[in-house]
Protein backbone atom coordinates (compact mmCIF):
# COMPACT_ATOMS: atom_id res chain seq x y z
CA UNK A 1 0.00 0.00 0.00
CA UNK A 2 1.36 3.30 -0.79
CA UNK A 3 1.93 6.37 1.47
CA UNK A 4 0.16 9.16 1.41
CA UNK A 5 1.85 12.02 -0.96
CA UNK A 6 2.48 15.76 0.24
CA UNK A 7 2.73 17.35 -2.76
CA UNK A 8 4.89 20.95 -2.77
CA UNK A 9 4.76 23.55 -5.98
CA UNK A 10 7.71 25.25 -6.02
CA UNK A 11 10.07 27.62 -8.95
CA UNK A 12 13.60 29.02 -8.57
CA UNK A 13 16.52 29.89 -10.70
CA UNK A 14 20.04 30.61 -8.89
CA UNK A 15 19.73 33.70 -7.17
CA UNK A 16 16.11 33.25 -6.79
CA UNK A 17 15.49 30.67 -4.25
CA UNK A 18 12.84 32.53 -1.34
CA UNK A 19 9.79 30.17 -2.68
CA UNK A 20 11.99 27.09 -2.65
CA UNK A 21 13.39 27.56 0.67
CA UNK A 22 9.93 27.75 2.22
CA UNK A 23 9.31 24.71 0.23
CA UNK A 24 12.16 22.91 1.60
CA UNK A 25 12.05 24.49 5.25
CA UNK A 26 8.23 23.01 5.82
CA UNK A 27 9.13 19.83 3.71
CA UNK A 28 11.74 18.91 6.12
CA UNK A 29 9.36 18.12 8.52
CA UNK A 30 7.75 15.09 6.58
CA UNK A 31 9.21 11.70 6.12
CA UNK A 32 11.20 12.19 2.70
CA UNK A 33 9.56 9.06 1.00
CA UNK A 34 5.92 11.18 1.99
CA UNK A 35 7.19 14.44 -0.55
CA UNK A 36 7.15 15.29 -4.15
CA UNK A 37 7.92 18.40 -5.49
CA UNK A 38 6.53 19.69 -9.00
CA UNK A 39 9.31 22.18 -9.52
CA UNK A 40 9.40 25.24 -12.34
CA UNK A 41 12.65 26.53 -13.78
CA UNK A 42 15.85 24.87 -11.85
CA UNK A 43 15.72 22.00 -9.97
CA UNK A 44 19.04 21.46 -8.72
CA UNK A 45 18.61 23.28 -5.71
CA UNK A 46 15.36 21.02 -4.34
CA UNK A 47 17.70 17.32 -5.61
CA UNK A 48 20.47 18.37 -3.75
CA UNK A 49 18.65 18.31 -0.50
CA UNK A 50 17.26 15.07 -1.36
CA UNK A 51 13.95 15.36 -2.31
CA UNK A 52 12.49 14.05 -5.05
CA UNK A 53 11.49 15.98 -7.69
CA UNK A 54 9.39 16.73 -11.17
CA UNK A 55 10.74 19.75 -13.27
CA UNK A 56 7.55 21.12 -14.84
CA UNK A 57 7.30 23.62 -17.74
CA UNK A 58 5.08 26.87 -16.37
CA UNK A 59 3.38 27.95 -19.39
CA UNK A 60 -0.25 28.11 -20.09
CA UNK A 61 -1.89 24.33 -19.47
CA UNK A 62 -5.21 22.91 -19.87
CA UNK A 63 -6.44 22.12 -16.05
CA UNK A 64 -7.88 19.08 -17.74
CA UNK A 65 -4.69 17.73 -19.12
CA UNK A 66 -3.08 17.50 -15.45
CA UNK A 67 -2.83 14.25 -14.23
CA UNK A 68 -1.65 13.72 -10.19
CA UNK A 69 -0.41 11.13 -8.52
CA UNK A 70 -2.78 8.63 -7.89
CA UNK A 71 -2.00 9.23 -3.93
CA UNK A 72 -1.59 12.31 -3.15
CA UNK A 73 -3.28 13.65 0.28
CA UNK A 74 -2.68 17.36 -0.21
CA UNK A 75 -0.70 19.99 -2.62
CA UNK A 76 1.08 22.73 -0.81
CA UNK A 77 1.84 25.57 -2.88
CA UNK A 78 4.47 27.60 -1.09
CA UNK A 79 3.94 30.71 -3.07
CA UNK A 80 0.40 32.15 -4.53
CA UNK A 81 -0.52 29.66 -7.80
CA UNK A 82 -0.94 33.42 -9.51
CA UNK A 83 2.24 33.79 -10.04
CA UNK A 84 3.01 31.56 -12.60
CA UNK A 85 0.29 29.86 -15.36
CA UNK A 86 0.67 26.40 -14.95
CA UNK A 87 0.55 27.01 -11.49
CA UNK A 88 -3.15 28.61 -11.99
CA UNK A 89 -4.63 25.33 -13.64
CA UNK A 90 -2.42 22.98 -11.03
CA UNK A 91 -4.67 25.02 -8.42
CA UNK A 92 -7.84 24.55 -10.18
CA UNK A 93 -7.44 20.85 -11.32
CA UNK A 94 -6.92 20.25 -7.37
CA UNK A 95 -10.14 21.35 -6.50
CA UNK A 96 -11.90 20.21 -9.34
CA UNK A 97 -10.64 16.59 -8.02
CA UNK A 98 -11.64 17.64 -4.69
CA UNK A 99 -7.84 17.44 -3.44
CA UNK A 100 -6.95 19.27 -0.39
CA UNK A 101 -4.86 22.39 -1.36
CA UNK A 102 -2.62 24.75 0.83
CA UNK A 103 -1.82 28.18 0.06
CA UNK A 104 1.59 29.86 1.54
CA UNK A 105 2.36 33.63 1.50
CA UNK A 106 2.89 36.54 3.57
CA UNK A 107 0.94 38.74 5.59
CA UNK A 108 1.81 42.71 4.82
CA UNK A 109 -1.22 44.02 6.78
CA UNK A 110 -4.17 43.77 8.63
CA UNK A 111 -7.06 42.80 6.21
CA UNK A 112 -5.35 41.92 3.66
CA UNK A 113 -7.16 38.71 3.25
CA UNK A 114 -10.10 41.11 2.33
CA UNK A 115 -8.42 42.17 -0.92
CA UNK A 116 -8.91 40.74 -4.06
CA UNK A 117 -6.71 38.27 -4.57
CA UNK A 118 -6.01 36.83 -1.25
CA UNK A 119 -9.90 36.42 -0.91
CA UNK A 120 -10.44 34.47 -4.20
CA UNK A 121 -7.82 32.57 -3.13
CA UNK A 122 -9.39 32.06 0.37
CA UNK A 123 -12.84 31.23 -1.08
CA UNK A 124 -10.91 28.24 -3.39
CA UNK A 125 -8.21 26.93 -1.39
CA UNK A 126 -8.90 24.91 1.66
CA UNK A 127 -6.46 26.76 3.80
CA UNK A 128 -4.15 29.82 3.65
CA UNK A 129 -0.97 29.86 5.68
CA UNK A 130 0.44 33.30 5.93
CA UNK A 131 3.73 34.53 7.54
CA UNK A 132 3.13 37.30 10.14
CA UNK A 133 3.54 38.70 13.41
CA UNK A 134 1.78 37.90 16.78
CA UNK A 135 0.23 41.51 16.60
CA UNK A 136 -1.52 40.33 13.39
CA UNK A 137 -3.16 37.26 14.73
CA UNK A 138 -6.88 39.00 14.81
CA UNK A 139 -6.77 37.96 10.59
CA UNK A 140 -6.96 34.78 11.07
CA UNK A 141 -10.15 32.82 10.43
CA UNK A 142 -11.21 28.85 10.06
CA UNK A 143 -9.30 29.10 6.69
CA UNK A 144 -6.46 31.94 7.43
CA UNK A 145 -3.64 30.95 9.53
CA UNK A 146 -0.95 33.54 10.63
CA UNK A 147 2.28 31.42 11.50
CA UNK A 148 5.25 32.97 12.88
CA UNK A 149 8.88 33.03 10.95
CA UNK A 150 9.83 29.79 9.35
CA UNK A 151 12.77 28.82 11.60
CA UNK A 152 13.39 27.18 14.57
CA UNK A 153 15.06 29.53 16.21
CA UNK A 154 14.76 30.90 20.34
CA UNK A 155 15.79 34.30 21.41
CA UNK A 156 19.30 33.92 23.69
CA UNK A 157 20.09 36.47 26.58
CA UNK A 158 23.79 35.80 26.28
CA UNK A 159 24.10 35.13 22.62
CA UNK A 160 26.27 38.42 22.06
CA UNK A 161 28.32 37.47 24.66
CA UNK A 162 29.17 34.14 23.07
CA UNK A 163 29.67 35.64 19.77
CA UNK A 164 31.96 38.25 20.75
CA UNK A 165 34.24 35.57 22.50
CA UNK A 166 33.97 33.06 19.56
CA UNK A 167 35.08 36.33 16.70
CA UNK A 168 37.14 38.72 19.56
CA UNK A 169 34.03 41.31 19.17
CA UNK A 170 33.26 44.17 22.14
CA UNK A 171 30.11 43.22 23.48
CA UNK A 172 29.28 46.95 24.94
CA UNK A 173 30.27 48.34 21.18
CA UNK A 174 27.36 48.80 18.92
CA UNK A 175 26.85 46.28 16.28
CA UNK A 176 25.58 46.83 12.92
CA UNK A 177 24.93 43.38 10.88
CA UNK A 178 24.29 43.54 7.18
CA UNK A 179 23.38 40.92 5.41
CA UNK A 180 25.62 40.78 1.95
CA UNK A 181 24.35 38.46 -0.45
CA UNK A 182 22.58 41.51 -2.55
CA UNK A 183 24.93 43.53 -4.30
CA UNK A 184 23.37 46.80 -4.27
CA UNK A 185 22.55 46.45 -0.73
CA UNK A 186 26.05 44.99 -0.05
CA UNK A 187 28.18 48.35 -1.99
CA UNK A 188 25.63 50.90 -0.08
CA UNK A 189 26.62 49.38 3.40
CA UNK A 190 30.06 49.41 2.22
CA UNK A 191 30.34 53.38 1.57
CA UNK A 192 28.08 53.89 4.78
CA UNK A 193 30.33 52.36 6.87
CA UNK A 194 33.06 54.55 5.66
CA UNK A 195 30.85 57.76 6.77
CA UNK A 196 30.04 56.44 9.87
CA UNK A 197 33.23 55.58 10.61
CA UNK A 198 34.57 59.28 10.39
CA UNK A 199 31.56 60.27 13.22
CA UNK A 200 31.93 56.69 15.59
CA UNK A 201 34.77 54.14 16.66
CA UNK A 202 32.62 52.39 19.15
CA UNK A 203 30.96 50.13 16.56
CA UNK A 204 31.16 46.85 15.14
CA UNK A 205 30.25 46.47 11.07
CA UNK A 206 29.45 42.78 10.49
CA UNK A 207 29.13 41.33 6.90
CA UNK A 208 27.88 38.46 6.36
CA UNK A 209 27.24 36.19 3.15
CA UNK A 210 29.80 36.67 1.43
CA UNK A 211 32.02 34.65 -0.86
CA UNK A 212 35.00 33.83 1.57
CA UNK A 213 36.49 30.82 3.13
CA UNK A 214 36.87 31.79 6.01
CA UNK A 215 36.08 34.78 8.90
CA UNK A 216 38.53 38.05 8.19
CA UNK A 217 38.77 40.60 10.84
CA UNK A 218 39.33 44.06 9.62
CA UNK A 219 39.61 46.53 12.77
CA UNK A 220 36.29 46.85 13.94
CA UNK A 221 34.73 45.08 10.72
CA UNK A 222 34.24 41.46 10.59
CA UNK A 223 33.19 39.86 7.26
CA UNK A 224 31.64 36.48 7.23
CA UNK A 225 30.72 34.03 4.39
CA UNK A 226 27.61 32.54 3.75
CA UNK A 227 26.26 30.98 7.15
CA UNK A 228 24.41 28.24 8.38
CA UNK A 229 20.85 29.65 9.17
CA UNK A 230 20.81 28.58 12.87
CA UNK A 231 24.59 31.20 13.20
CA UNK A 232 22.81 33.78 11.19
CA UNK A 233 20.12 34.23 13.56
CA UNK A 234 22.13 33.95 16.80
CA UNK A 235 24.13 36.80 14.86
CA UNK A 236 20.36 38.64 13.94
CA UNK A 237 19.93 37.89 17.99
CA UNK A 238 22.88 39.66 18.72
CA UNK A 239 22.86 42.46 16.98
CA UNK A 240 22.00 46.13 17.98
CA UNK A 241 21.30 46.93 14.03
CA UNK A 242 20.03 45.00 11.12
CA UNK A 243 20.91 46.35 7.66
CA UNK A 244 19.14 44.61 4.35
CA UNK A 245 17.52 44.35 1.25
CA UNK A 246 13.44 44.45 1.27
CA UNK A 247 13.15 40.60 1.78
CA UNK A 248 9.93 40.27 3.70
CA UNK A 249 11.06 37.10 5.65
CA UNK A 250 14.28 38.37 6.50
CA UNK A 251 12.47 41.48 8.28
CA UNK A 252 10.29 39.42 9.95
CA UNK A 253 12.71 37.61 11.75
CA UNK A 254 14.70 40.56 12.48
CA UNK A 255 11.61 42.04 14.01
CA UNK A 256 10.80 38.83 15.67
CA UNK A 257 13.71 38.86 17.59
CA UNK A 258 13.89 42.81 18.30
CA UNK A 259 16.47 43.92 16.40
CA UNK A 260 15.80 47.23 14.32
CA UNK A 261 16.55 47.32 10.76
CA UNK A 262 16.95 49.44 8.27
CA UNK A 263 15.80 48.67 4.67
CA UNK A 264 18.43 49.82 2.38
CA UNK A 265 18.32 50.27 -2.17
CA UNK A 266 15.33 50.13 -3.99
CA UNK A 267 12.18 48.22 -2.93
CA UNK A 268 10.86 45.47 -5.32
CA UNK A 269 7.87 46.07 -8.03
CA UNK A 270 5.37 45.23 -5.82
CA UNK A 271 6.82 45.06 -1.86
CA UNK A 272 7.49 48.73 -1.11
CA UNK A 273 7.54 49.85 2.03
CA UNK A 274 4.03 52.23 1.83
CA UNK A 275 1.94 48.73 1.22
CA UNK A 276 3.15 47.30 4.59
CA UNK A 277 0.97 47.49 7.89
CA UNK A 278 1.22 50.99 9.86
CA UNK A 279 2.66 49.26 12.84
CA UNK A 280 5.48 47.71 10.54
CA UNK A 281 5.83 51.15 8.71
CA UNK A 282 6.55 52.95 12.57
CA UNK A 283 9.93 50.57 12.94
CA UNK A 284 11.42 50.00 9.68
CA UNK A 285 14.29 52.76 8.75
CA UNK A 286 14.49 52.86 5.15
CA UNK A 287 17.84 54.37 3.33
CA UNK A 288 17.79 55.73 -0.25
CA UNK A 289 21.66 55.75 -0.09
CA UNK A 290 24.70 55.45 1.66
CA UNK A 291 24.82 58.80 3.50
CA UNK A 292 20.81 58.30 4.84
CA UNK A 293 22.31 54.98 5.63
CA UNK A 294 24.86 56.48 7.58
CA UNK A 295 22.78 59.06 9.37
CA UNK A 296 20.09 56.72 10.39
CA UNK A 297 23.16 54.33 11.98
CA UNK A 298 24.90 56.67 13.86
CA UNK A 299 21.50 58.35 14.99
CA UNK A 300 20.83 54.78 16.62
CA UNK A 301 23.95 54.62 17.72
CA UNK A 302 24.41 58.28 19.74
CA UNK A 303 20.81 58.26 21.05
CA UNK A 304 20.03 56.35 23.82
CA UNK A 305 16.45 56.74 24.24
CA UNK A 306 15.67 57.09 20.29
CA UNK A 307 16.78 53.15 20.48
CA UNK A 308 14.85 52.35 23.88
CA UNK A 309 11.77 53.90 22.01
CA UNK A 310 12.22 52.33 18.62
CA UNK A 311 12.90 49.04 20.83
CA UNK A 312 9.78 49.40 23.16
CA UNK A 313 7.48 49.39 19.30
CA UNK A 314 8.94 46.52 18.11
CA UNK A 315 8.93 44.23 21.17
CA UNK A 316 4.73 44.85 21.10
CA UNK A 317 4.64 43.42 17.72
CA UNK A 318 5.55 39.60 18.21
CA UNK A 319 5.58 37.46 21.22
CA UNK A 320 9.31 35.60 19.92
CA UNK A 321 8.03 32.92 18.51
CA UNK A 322 9.24 31.45 15.45
CA UNK A 323 9.84 27.73 14.26
CA UNK A 324 6.76 28.23 11.55
CA UNK A 325 7.76 25.80 9.55
CA UNK A 326 7.02 23.16 12.02
CA UNK A 327 3.50 24.87 12.68
CA UNK A 328 2.73 24.99 8.81
CA UNK A 329 3.59 21.23 8.57
CA UNK A 330 1.22 20.28 11.50
CA UNK A 331 -1.77 22.28 9.83
CA UNK A 332 -0.71 20.56 6.88
CA UNK A 333 -0.75 17.03 8.29
CA UNK A 334 -4.00 17.84 10.19
CA UNK A 335 -5.85 18.81 6.96
CA UNK A 336 -7.98 15.87 5.93
CA UNK A 337 -10.78 16.91 3.93
CA UNK A 338 -10.92 19.36 0.98
CA UNK A 339 -13.65 21.73 1.86
CA UNK A 340 -15.71 21.69 -1.82
CA UNK A 341 -16.98 25.97 -2.11
CA UNK A 342 -20.75 24.86 -1.33
CA UNK A 343 -22.20 27.37 -3.77
CA UNK A 344 -20.15 27.79 -6.87
CA UNK A 345 -19.96 31.99 -7.93
CA UNK A 346 -21.84 33.14 -10.57
CA UNK A 347 -20.51 33.53 -14.14
CA UNK A 348 -21.28 36.63 -15.30
CA UNK A 349 -19.70 38.43 -17.97
CA UNK A 350 -19.90 42.32 -18.80
CA UNK A 351 -20.00 43.37 -22.51
CA UNK A 352 -18.27 46.92 -23.36
CA UNK A 353 -17.43 48.76 -26.37
CA UNK A 354 -14.87 51.49 -26.85
CA UNK A 355 -14.19 53.95 -23.82
CA UNK A 356 -16.85 52.28 -21.74
CA UNK A 357 -13.78 49.30 -21.17
CA UNK A 358 -11.76 52.69 -19.25
CA UNK A 359 -15.58 54.67 -17.64
CA UNK A 360 -16.56 51.16 -16.26
CA UNK A 361 -13.83 50.86 -13.45
CA UNK A 362 -16.00 51.56 -10.62
CA UNK A 363 -18.70 49.16 -11.58
CA UNK A 364 -15.83 46.48 -12.30
CA UNK A 365 -13.90 46.80 -9.09
CA UNK A 366 -17.58 46.36 -7.38
CA UNK A 367 -18.09 42.93 -9.11
CA UNK A 368 -16.09 39.41 -7.86
CA UNK A 369 -14.93 36.88 -10.89
CA UNK A 370 -16.25 39.44 -13.74
CA UNK A 371 -15.33 38.18 -17.23
CA UNK A 372 -14.87 41.55 -18.81
CA UNK A 373 -15.08 41.34 -22.97
CA UNK A 374 -14.27 45.09 -24.79
CA UNK A 375 -14.67 45.63 -28.63
CA UNK A 376 -12.77 48.50 -29.59
CA UNK A 377 -14.18 49.37 -33.05
CA UNK A 378 -15.74 51.89 -35.11
CA UNK A 379 -19.17 53.23 -33.95
CA UNK A 380 -22.40 54.34 -35.74
CA UNK A 381 -22.98 57.94 -36.04
CA UNK A 382 -24.50 60.33 -35.33
CA UNK A 383 -26.86 58.40 -32.58
CA UNK A 384 -26.45 55.16 -30.69
CA UNK A 385 -28.16 52.44 -32.94
CA UNK A 386 -26.76 51.04 -35.45
CA UNK A 387 -26.04 53.40 -38.28
CA UNK A 388 -24.47 52.89 -41.76
CA UNK A 389 -21.64 55.83 -40.90
CA UNK A 390 -19.49 54.42 -38.44
CA UNK A 391 -16.29 56.37 -36.79
CA UNK A 392 -13.20 55.63 -34.58
CA UNK A 393 -13.89 56.87 -31.26
CA UNK A 394 -10.22 59.05 -31.23
CA UNK A 395 -10.08 59.66 -27.31
CA UNK A 396 -9.76 56.09 -26.74
CA UNK A 397 -7.24 55.23 -29.50
CA UNK A 398 -4.76 57.80 -27.76
CA UNK A 399 -4.74 56.24 -24.33
CA UNK A 400 -2.11 53.95 -23.24
CA UNK A 401 -3.05 50.55 -22.39
CA UNK A 402 -1.72 51.32 -18.94
CA UNK A 403 -5.05 53.66 -18.74
CA UNK A 404 -7.38 50.01 -19.11
CA UNK A 405 -5.32 48.20 -16.32
CA UNK A 406 -7.59 48.56 -13.58
CA UNK A 407 -6.83 50.72 -10.63
CA UNK A 408 -6.97 49.69 -7.01
CA UNK A 409 -5.17 50.33 -3.53
CA UNK A 410 -4.49 46.81 -2.97
CA UNK A 411 -1.30 45.04 -2.24
CA UNK A 412 -2.26 43.01 -5.46
CA UNK A 413 -3.71 44.89 -8.07
CA UNK A 414 -5.75 42.59 -10.21
CA UNK A 415 -7.30 43.47 -13.92
CA UNK A 416 -8.26 40.71 -16.38
CA UNK A 417 -9.82 42.07 -19.66
CA UNK A 418 -10.74 40.36 -23.05
CA UNK A 419 -10.09 43.07 -25.26
CA UNK A 420 -10.70 42.98 -29.36
CA UNK A 421 -9.32 45.49 -31.61
CA UNK A 422 -10.79 46.21 -35.07
CA UNK A 423 -9.77 48.32 -37.83
CA UNK A 424 -10.73 52.40 -37.49
CA UNK A 425 -12.56 52.00 -40.79
CA UNK A 426 -15.91 50.01 -40.23
CA UNK A 427 -15.04 46.14 -39.95
CA UNK A 428 -12.16 45.71 -42.17
CA UNK A 429 -9.55 44.15 -40.21
CA UNK A 430 -12.13 41.17 -39.89
CA UNK A 431 -10.96 40.11 -43.49
CA UNK A 432 -7.84 39.17 -41.22
CA UNK A 433 -9.39 36.32 -39.97
CA UNK A 434 -11.47 35.24 -43.06
CA UNK A 435 -10.82 31.32 -42.49
CA UNK A 436 -11.01 32.03 -38.61
CA UNK A 437 -14.21 34.30 -38.35
CA UNK A 438 -17.40 31.38 -37.70
CA UNK A 439 -14.40 30.11 -35.04
CA UNK A 440 -14.62 34.09 -33.70
CA UNK A 441 -18.23 34.12 -33.78
CA UNK A 442 -18.41 30.71 -31.64
CA UNK A 443 -16.57 31.48 -29.02
CA UNK A 444 -18.10 34.62 -28.55
CA UNK A 445 -21.44 32.43 -28.49
CA UNK A 446 -19.70 30.23 -25.84
CA UNK A 447 -19.22 32.79 -23.69
CA UNK A 448 -22.69 33.65 -23.68
CA UNK A 449 -23.78 30.10 -22.97
CA UNK A 450 -21.42 29.79 -20.52
CA UNK A 451 -22.50 32.60 -18.72
CA UNK A 452 -24.81 32.73 -15.84
CA UNK A 453 -25.58 36.74 -16.47
CA UNK A 454 -24.82 38.55 -19.10
CA UNK A 455 -24.26 42.09 -18.48
CA UNK A 456 -24.12 44.61 -21.33
CA UNK A 457 -24.26 47.94 -22.29
CA UNK A 458 -27.27 49.87 -24.56
CA UNK A 459 -24.19 50.31 -27.30
CA UNK A 460 -22.70 46.71 -27.43
CA UNK A 461 -26.25 45.45 -27.31
CA UNK A 462 -26.67 46.94 -31.05
CA UNK A 463 -23.21 45.10 -32.15
CA UNK A 464 -24.52 41.98 -30.20
CA UNK A 465 -28.39 42.15 -30.79
CA UNK A 466 -28.36 38.62 -33.12
CA UNK A 467 -25.94 36.97 -31.24
CA UNK A 468 -28.36 37.22 -27.90
CA UNK A 469 -31.59 36.44 -29.11
CA UNK A 470 -31.51 32.37 -27.12
CA UNK A 471 -30.16 34.27 -24.47
CA UNK A 472 -32.53 36.73 -23.51
CA UNK A 473 -33.32 35.49 -20.37
CA UNK A 474 -29.39 36.01 -18.92
CA UNK A 475 -29.50 39.63 -20.24
CA UNK A 476 -29.51 42.53 -17.78
CA UNK A 477 -28.69 46.13 -19.13
CA UNK A 478 -26.56 48.23 -17.48
CA UNK A 479 -25.48 51.97 -18.23
CA UNK A 480 -21.66 52.93 -17.54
Amino acid sequence: MKKNLYLFITYGVKGWRGVQERGLAIAQHFNKNEVLFWNGYDSDFIEKEGFRCKTVDLSLTEPERIKFPKNVKTIIFADLPTNELFNISLFLAAKKKNIPVIVLDQLYRRKQSKEGVYRSLAEYADMLLLNGLEFMKKEETKKIKIIPPLPNYAPQQKIKEEIALKYNLNPKNFWVLVSGYFKPTLEMAKKSYLLLSQKNKNFHFIICGLRLGKPQKKGNQLLLPYLPQKEFLELLDASDIFISKFGFLQILEALSLKTPLIVAGEAGYVLKTEILDKKLQEVIKYAENPKELAEICNSLIKNRKKRQTLSKKISKLHNGILDGAKIAADFIKKLKTSRKIETLPKRKILILINDEIKKAESFISQESYLYVLGIIASVSKPGPKLYPVKRPEEKLLSRKIEELILKQQEILPHTFKEIHLLSKRKYDGLTNIFPWYDIWIKNLISHLEFADEILITPKAKFLFFNLLQPFKKKIKIIKI
